[in-house]
């Protein structure tokens, strides 16, 4: 694989915690990132949807979509390398045009060599279309986007049969983490938008209010070889229950994303539409919204997401949470509105995700959940509508 160098052994003894950015314009969540040497900076979509991580190179202007003014200049980096390999990414939402390198990566405490990453020269999608200070948009521009996925669902494997190791991954084979996983808790708070955290190689059990229950990875037949592989943070869910109601899939059940570069749920229009009637009979939709009474803010009847349960014992776990946790009222209007929409895709985004300490561990293949300390915000400015999914999400080829 490239990318991989064991030439600092350190021993793991510590944790380590990264200030996560829950973002308000897009109800996105970002970190912060040190690329080169000497360190350049950005601010970048962390996205467990994806496996690749860009930033903007020096010829992407803003009218090539990358608005925030943070370019890459790998004149400017003694540690850089070039690859023989471009980038062409295309995400649920969006696109992004450039080149795969090498170079030194930095978050928090925790650093890599000769770590694979790509800078692009085109963007479209929603990292493109935020909105800047200038134009009424709050302090925060994304400047691309962190793939925290695996490396089956890299575009250099899907298209070059050439893979690499992601951050997380690359961590632990160099022994900069204990443990194989990494743990990803949002935060909501009212003093700052920096009330998230991500734990590279352990879980903080300080910010659970519960155990963590575990189903497995979705595995998938790479297309040209044939064979097993991981290419996402996918699991399979068998169904929803609330109020007596069960929405049952298939036997094995339906495989859905667990992405923290998307923000809201998303789900067949059909499973959406009776799930949103179940819990709100009156229910409106307008511009493919669920707009409800706001008194289901204060509903505490219980959606619980079956799943089955990791080690293929045959039997299931769930995660529940109260209806009031899917509801939120809209700043503009005041109107209630419920943080699922129509879609082709099955995600389990940032709104849901929020309830939940999230563990993704690629050492056992498994995907945890533990409810999480409670927040107390339940506005949002974020328009669920399809083109407002992040840049993020599932990576195509």
């Amino acid at each position: 694989m490239l990318g991989v160098s064991a030439k600092d052994q350190v021993e793991p003894n510590a944790t380590h915690y990264v200030p996560l950015l829950n973002d308000i314009e897009l109800y996105e969540l970002a970190i912060n990132v040190s690329i080169g040497t000497p360190a350049q900076e950005f601010l970048l979509l962390f996205d467990t949807g994806s496996a690749d991580t860009w930033i903007p190179s020096n010829k992407c202007s803003e009218t090539d979509g990358c608005l925030s003014g943070s370019q890459f200049d790998p004149s400017q980096s003694s540690t850089y390398h070039e690859t023989k390999y471009p980038l062409n990414i295309t995400y649920g939402t969006g696109n992004a045009l450039g080149d795969y390198f090498v170079d030194t990566i930095k978050i928090g405490d925790l650093e890599l060599d000769k770590q694979v990453l790509a800078m692009v020269d085109t963007n479209e999608g929603p990292i493109a279309q935020q909105n800047t200070t200038e134009n009424g948009g709050d302090e925060y521009v994304l400047d691309g986007i962190f793939g925290a996925g695996y490396p089956g669902g890299t575009i250099m494997y899907q298209r070059f049969n050439q893979s690499y190791y992601p951050f997380p991954q690359a961590l632990y084979l160099a022994n900069k983490i204990p443990q194989p996983l990494f743990s990803v808790f949002i935060g909501e708070s009212e003093e700052s938008e920096w009330c998230g955290e991500i734990m590279f190689g352990d879980i903080n059990e300080e910010k659970m209010a519960g155990d963590v229950v575990y189903t497995d990875v979705v595995t998938y037949k790479h297309k040209a070889t044939g064979l097993p592989v991981h290419e996402r943070w996918t699991a399979w869910i068998q169904g929803f229950q609330l109020k007596n109601v069960n929405f049952k899939f298939a036997a094995q059940g339906t495989p859905f994303a667990i992405d923290t570069g998307s923000n809201f749920m998303y789900l067949p229009k059909h499973l959406a539409q009776q799930l949103a009637k179940t819990i709100a009979p009156d229910v409106q939709v307008v511009d493919n919204q669920f707009l409800v009474d706001c008194k289901y803010l204060d509903d505490e009847n219980e959606i619980k997401i079956v799943f089955p349960e990791s080690g293929g014992q045959g039997t299931s776990v769930y995660i529940g949470l109260p209806i009031s946790r899917l509801v939120g009222r809209r700043e503009e209007d005041g109107q209630c509105m419920l943080f699922f929409v129509p879609s082709e895709h099955y995600i389990l985004g940032n709104m849901l995700l929020r309830n939940y300490v999230t563990v993704f561990d690629f050492g056992q293949h498994r995907i945890g959940f533990a409810p999480a300390i409670e927040g107390k915000d339940t506005s949002t400015s974020a328009s669920p509508n399809e083109d407002a999914n992040s840049n993020g999400g599932n990576a195509q080829q």
